[in-house]
């Protein structure tokens, strides 16, 4: 979508996940519209190569970044 990766993901309750998202760098993800550093339920870990590591805690999310 014009070089934008965009996934809504829902956690189940009392479950974690964790994901990858395509991405350079974890400065270009944002989650429902604000940057993932103030985002609640989202830990990020490390960014590996041309994608980002994540954990969220249950509850639901809509992620994007720039390609």
């Amino acid at each position: 979508n014009n070089k934008t990766f965009q996934w809504k993901i829902s956690i189940p309750p009392n479950t974690t996940a964790e994901v990858y998202i395509p991405a350079k760098s974890n400065k270009t993800i944002k989650a429902n519209g604000a940057s993932i550093a103030n985002a609640k339920g989202i830990e990020y870990i490390k960014d590996e190569g041309d994608r980002v590591h994540l954990r969220l805690l249950s509850g639901n999310y809509e992620l994007s970044s720039k390609l």
